[in-house]
């Protein structure tokens, strides 16, 4: 494929306390990627792309509007580069690179770093079983301490 454009939604829903019960909203996702060779991609997505905002009786709560544009370039088959700039309206600027190595078929190896206000080094592993894929992440913040993240995916073929 050489274009893919993808569109959702997320619903977000607060409580807001026992006068005025749930605030409720969906904002709206969309992105695109480009291939620009078998081996080098550009990307764009924004989430919130229309600045919403959650309705309060306290006045709006501002809800982030993020605006990306990133690469990822494959310069060995195993072995794969990304670079990403994004931009919140609400916080700023926040840059962002990664490496990721395929050790196996089963196996990714990733290491990073971004900043945002500071340096953040982060790393993870990907674990790919047949159509399922399990991805674990961790970032240290000066700040927040260690953040962990995990994702499981399934591919329908």
């Amino acid at each position: 494929k050489r274009f893919s454009l993808g569109l959702s939604a997320d619903l977000i829903t607060v409580y807001a306390g026992a006068n005025v019960g749930y605030q409720l909203t969906a904002i709206p996702q969309i992105g695109a990627i480009v291939n620009i060779t078998d081996r080098f991609a550009l990307g764009i997505h924004t989430f919130n792309p229309f600045i919403q905002s959650l309705p309060s009786p306290y006045g709006k709560r501002k809800l982030p509007a993020i605006y990306t544009l990133a690469s990822d370039w494959q310069f060995l088959s195993n072995m794969r580069w990304d670079v990403e700039a994004s931009y919140d309206v609400n916080s700023g600027f926040r840059v962002a690179t990664g490496y990721e190595r395929q050790a196996i078929e089963q196996l990714a190896v990733k290491l990073g770093i971004y900043w945002e206000d500071y340096i953040v080094p982060c790393m993870g592993l990907g674990l790919t079983f047949g159509n399922l894929r399990l991805d674990t992440n961790a970032e240290l913040h000066p700040l927040l301490g260690v953040n962990l993240l995990a994702r499981i995916g399934y591919a329908f073929r």
